[in-house]
């Protein structure tokens, strides 16, 4: 079978040139395992090796009742990423977009995503990727859905509408209540909503998270990201001393935080 380990140890740019048809290949195959079969939904994502067939086996994965929850889900959040970039490219008047898949499929990835998220009887998990996925590209149900998933009562339900938060605007307030959760994953995500709503209320309480040795590592990482994104410039000291960290994903972190943010330069090469 394709070597799915190979294709984990690679960046997606290396790939060989037929791994988008082997891996829509793997994921349909319901005689193979459910962990292969995952690790393949999990491959699927990058844009550069997207195209329609490979999409459309997604959506036909995201749709089969016979496919556990946990493919279906996954297939969904592999989806994500086109949408965001499919999205960008229509919407930039000065240039003819470079699709790597068709309108009409995109249309239709974001039609089948909506009908899932809303169908009651699919699996929660599914029906939750089906919005984390389809918030990557703006429509007018997402602030509804994500209102509804943040009342409930389910955790699982608020986890993912703070996810949402971070790719639709206007829950400035619903991210602040998030950010003070006791559930780890809530308060996460919040941290990283904050960042990317630049959200200026949230900018202490990320500053003392990104400074602290007493912040959780994967707390911390949220926090790094979060700070570069709210206030750039008041953050660029603290993401230079973690450059020095002697944890090395932290370290790395903060040097991509700091690049992002505009903060660096190229002397910065030679520390």
């Amino acid at each position: 079978m394709f070597e799915l380990d190979l294709l984990q140890s690679m960046e997606s740019w290396q790939w060989p040139a037929d791994a988008s048809t082997q891996l829509a290949s793997i994921i349909r195959d319901t005689s193979l395992s459910t962990e292969d079969r995952l690790l393949a939904a999990e491959l699927a994502g990058p844009i550069e090796r997207m195209d329609d067939a490979l999409a459309e086996v997604l959506l036909e994965t995201v749709l089969d009742e016979e496919t556990p929850s946990e493919i279906r889900g996954t297939a969904a959040i592999a989806l994500g990423p086109i949408l965001e970039y499919v999205e960008q490219e229509l919407i930039d008047p000065f240039f003819e977009p470079d699709l790597p898949i068709s309108e009409e499929v995109y249309h239709r990835i974001l039609s089948t995503l909506q009908t899932v998220y809303e169908d009651e009887s699919a699996p929660i998990e599914t029906r939750r990727r089906a919005l984390e996925a389809g918030v990557r590209a703006t429509q007018d149900w997402h602030a509804r859905a994500i209102a509804d998933a943040f009342a409930n009562e389910d955790i699982s339900w608020k986890q993912t509408a703070v996810f949402c938060m971070r790719f639709r605007p206007g829950f400035e307030a619903e991210i602040e209540e998030a950010l003070k959760s006791d559930d780890d994953e809530v308060h996460r995500q919040a941290v990283l909503a904050a960042g990317s709503q630049e959200l200026s209320s949230a900018w202490f309480h990320v500053r003392s998270l990104a400074a602290s040795e007493n912040t959780e590592k994967w707390l911390r990482i949220a926090a790094i990201q979060a700070a570069a994104d709210i206030r750039p410039e008041s953050a660029e000291k603290i993401l230079r001393e973690l450059m020095d960290h002697s944890d090395e994903d932290i370290a790395i972190t903060a040097e991509n935080a700091l690049l992002e943010s505009g903060q660096f330069d190229m002397d910065d090469w030679d520390l």
